[in-house]
């Protein structure tokens, strides 16, 4: 016996519908693997910094649009993980970078991977 597990953002202003982390944990490992993601969600708050953190542990490389005026705190720990950032107008909001992330996936289809949440009909399925 065994379970997928799939892991979100909360139920904050904008929640997100839940990914595929692992297609099958043993009964055994649940309670590990589950500890663990809890703490990563909890030590690194921020959905994006959750990104970057699961893309280091796995050796996938994460690009991410934000605005310029994040946190230094925000840049640091980004940076710490490896995680590219293209960095937005601050006047723009996050309605600018995800304009801007739309148009870097638009533009490389085949290297890129546009998490959309806000138009993904299960989102609000997730909660």
């Amino acid at each position: 016996m065994g379970f997928s597990v799939y892991v979100a953002g909360g139920l904050g202003t904008k929640p997100e519908v839940g990914h595929l982390l692992h297609e099958f944990i043993p009964a055994e490992d649940v309670y590990l693997v589950t500890g663990a993601v809890k703490h990563l969600f909890d030590k690194h708050g921020n959905r994006k910094n959750r990104h970057a953190a699961l893309g280091a542990a796995y050796g996938i490389p994460i690009t991410l649009c934000m605005p310029s005026n994040v946190s230094k705190e925000r840049k640091r720990i980004l940076s710490a993980y490896g995680a590219t950032v293209i960095y937005t107008d601050p006047g723009e909001g996050s309605d600018g970078a995800i304009r801007k992330a739309q148009k870097v996936a638009a533009a490389e289809p085949e290297k890129y991977f546009y998490a959309d949440q806000y138009s993904n009909e299960n989102n609000w399925r997730a909660h």
